[in-house]
């Protein structure tokens, strides 16, 4: 699961906190990842059903003039229980779909198995398995923080994420897991999951960070997942991209 990494240089605790600060204890770790889990899966669906996420992405100028195209269309099947996965993602008049059945992979560009060195190039194709982690890692927040060789720092800090209060949890993982160091950031009163960054190497303040904003709510499984993801870098907060979510539904098998 060596996956992206995304945000923060945490403030200085005691310095613009606000009322979060003074007025609550912080949570342990483990207190505030279960909380969260029970606000975004009630029903423990992660593990055993299987989500259907129609995305739309939108791109910053600079990205789009590399990429050819302002936006891009893709459809997900996340089934992490069942170890299925299924990707499609539609970018100008091409279609790339990616597909994961256990460890079986497949790969198909407008239809075709066989893809020229120029199109895995042009775009960006890539190993099923990656884009599973990936995928599974973005969309399965916070549940996922429960997977083993994930370390979570033995405190929460109290920090103002893109205006708001939250609380921070730095997260690491097991060197065979992934290298990237991220915080989390939640909300004091419902537990929900308000954004996440990540680094590298932290020192340099290098890596990106994702802002929430909505929700979308599954009613038949009573998932909660944030609509609105918005990708900036931390170094300067250049903006990425936008990912929405335009559909959730929910299936058990």
């Amino acid at each position: 699961m060596k996956v992206i990494v995304i945000l923060l240089g945490i403030l200085a605790l005691g310095s613009g906190l606000g009322a979060l600060a003074l007025a609550e204890e912080a949570p342990t770790p483990e207190r505030l990842v279960a909380a969260s889990i029970a606000y975004h899966d009630p029903n423990g669906f992660w593990d055993r059903g299987e989500l259907r996420l129609s995305i739309r992405t939108t791109y910053s100028d600079a990205y789009a003039a590399k990429a050819g195209t302002k936006e891009s269309n893709s459809e997900l099947v996340l089934a992490p229980g069942q170890e299925i996965f299924r990707y499609t993602k539609t970018t100008g008049d091409d279609v790339i779909e990616y597909g994961l059945s256990g460890e079986a992979g497949s790969v198909t560009v407008n239809g075709e198995a066989d893809i020229s060195d120029e199109d895995r190039d042009r775009l960006r194709i890539g190993d099923p398995k990656l884009y599973r982690d990936y995928f599974e890692y973005l969309y399965g927040m916070p549940m996922k923080l429960r997977d083993p060789g994930t370390n979570l720092d033995p405190s929460v800090a109290a920090t103002q994420f893109e205006g708001r209060d939250s609380w921070a949890l730095r997260v690491t993982y097991d060197a065979e897991v992934g290298e990237d160091i991220w915080y989390f950031y939640f909300d004091p009163g419902t537990f929900s999951l308000v954004g996440y960054r990540f680094f590298h190497e932290e020192a340099k303040n290098d890596g990106e960070v994702i802002g929430f904003e909505g929700e979308v709510l599954d009613e038949a499984s009573g998932m909660r997942l944030p609509r609105m993801r918005a990708w900036h870098y931390n170094a300067d907060h250049g903006y990425l991209a936008t990912d929405e979510i335009i559909s959730l539904s929910t299936r058990t098998p």
